[in-house]
């Protein structure tokens, strides 16, 4: 298998990009029902959830229009976003919509303050 070594990873939510991005991931999860008839020596797995969390972390710049959509999805109540994506290039994304689930803001003298964040998938999400 041939290595990919990738730049930091691009995060869009609602169209805007997440500027100042110093590290971004993304955790793809799925999890199987056991449907295993009773007395079946046999197991049998479904496939019923498949989870996609994106992990940002951002230089804050209270003027991006992306760390703004965030803060405010994630303060006004309604966490919900109707369209995210996680680059892994110029041309490969996975997207979908997703609920802001964690935002905080760090500050620490004579550093940058800090923008983190999670956004987990809520529906289907594709691979593009």
């Amino acid at each position: 298998m041939a290595r990919k070594d990738y730049t930091v990873g691009k995060v869009s939510v609602e169209g805007n990009t997440v500027g100042q991005t110093t590290s971004a991931g993304l955790t793809m999860t799925g999890e199987d029902w056991d449907i295993t008839a009773i007395g079946d020596d046999n197991p049998a797995m479904q496939d019923i959830t498949e989870t996609f969390e994106i992990q940002i972390t951002a230089n804050y710049d209270p003027t991006d229009a992306g760390q703004q959509m965030i803060r405010n999805k994630f303060i006004g109540g309604s966490r919900t976003l109707t369209s995210c994506a996680y680059y892994e290039d110029d041309s490969k994304y996975i997207s979908g919509s997703g609920i802001v689930t964690a935002c905080s803001l760090t500050k620490s003298v004579g550093s940058f303050d800090q923008l983190t964040a999670t956004i987990r998938s809520s529906g289907t999400w594709s691979y593009t």
